[in-house]
């Protein structure tokens, strides 16, 4: 008997909360069904080429009895009853995506929402402080204790698609995985360091955000040290360097007298304390021109053919680990620019 009463109650209970749910849905209009429409988008700041998914809810409708359309820069994409989720691919940073939803409820309702996407990313770009000759057209590369600018360029966009200026965003800086806090804050969208004693990659990642936190990117690279170099070049008494020719490893003395430059390439730029170190040699044999860039070698008699080791060294007495040493087999055989082994 009891069990009869409380399963009559439960009834009676459960009857009331569907009829109360009835009259309550009856009661909505459709604003408020629009505004009980939730929007769901992952991930929320995407980069570009980002699969982007998309759920809506509502605790006001139905929507798994609903006819639901979505609509992709004005084209239909996708549609079914029921169909709550809808996914694409992320264009082009900057690039804003409209997607509309067009909800036809069980009870005749039309009901539409839009939302836009517009990647978000950041590029990071990084130059070392190191020496390079003028007119050079390459990159001035990490060498190993060399001093490092990384900087940030991020294209964020507001609601309205207009992207945001790199000036009025918030950076957050990670060096090897932790933050650089005293290096991290408002419009600082450039980073340095110096590479350490232990030389190995360096990872540097940086999170812009938007000042309402709404839009963020991340970038990240790692930047990895290499070893300085020096190339060879001849020096011309009217012309001066011909950096256009680099000399390989095998030369012909064309001149009674020719001059020889060692450029050091990816050094720490010298400072006004102190100076690279140069030492050249000759078969071996320490050369007295020391401490000197270039070195001047004189042809014997024309019918003397021979051949020499000429070799530089050259090093930063402040960086330990700038070190750099080249050679250069040098023939004084006549009429003979470039020689073989």
């Amino acid at each position: 008997m009891k069990n009869l009463i409380r399963l009559s109650i439960y009834s009676l209970l459960i009857a009331l909360l569907v009829s109360g749910g009835a009259v309550f849905a009856q009661s909505l209009g459709v604003e408020d069904i629009l505004d009980a429409i939730t929007i769901t988008q992952s991930p929320k700041s995407p980069t570009p080429g980002d699969s982007v998914s998309i759920h809506i809810e509502s605790y006001a409708t139905d929507l798994n009895t609903a006819l639901i359309s979505w609509y992709r820069d004005g084209t239909l994409e996708s549609e079914g009853t029921g169909r709550k989720d809808f996914s694409l691919i992320a264009g082009r940073g900057g690039e804003q995506t409209e997607v509309s939803i067009s909800i036809k409820t069980s009870d005749g309702n039309f009901i539409s929402k839009q939302i836009s996407i517009t990647p978000s990313s950041v590029d990071l770009v990084w130059q070392a402080d190191v020496y390079t000759p003028p007119f050079y057209p390459g990159k001035a590369l990490y060498s190993h204790q060399s001093d490092v600018r990384v900087i940030a360029l991020p294209h964020l966009a507001a609601s309205n698609g207009i992207e945001l200026g790199s000036s009025k965003l918030l950076y957050t800086w990670t060096k090897d995985g932790n933050v650089e806090g005293s290096k991290s804050g408002y419009g600082r969208n450039s980073f340095s360091f110096t590479g350490s004693v232990i030389s190995r990659p360096v990872a540097i990642a940086v999170k812009v955000s938007s000042l309402d936190g709404e839009t963020t990117a991340v970038g990240q690279t790692t930047i990895s040290p290499r070893s300085p170099e020096i190339v060879f070049y001849l020096e011309k008494p009217l012309l001066g360097v011909d950096f256009n020719n680099a000399l390989s490893k095998n030369f012909g003395l064309s001149n009674i007298e020719d001059t020889f430059i060692a450029i050091p390439f990816f050094f720490s730029t010298p400072r006004r304390n102190y100076a690279l170190a140069y030492e050249w040699f000759i078969d071996g044999i320490r050369s007295g021109q020391l401490d000197t860039t270039s070195v001047t070698l004189q042809k014997p008699a024309e019918d003397v053919a021979g051949r020499s080791t000429l070799s530089v060294s050259i090093e930063n007495p402040s960086r330990l680990l700038q070190f750099a040493r080249k050679s250069l087999l040098v023939s004084s055989r006549p009429d003979n620019q470039e020689i073989s082994q």
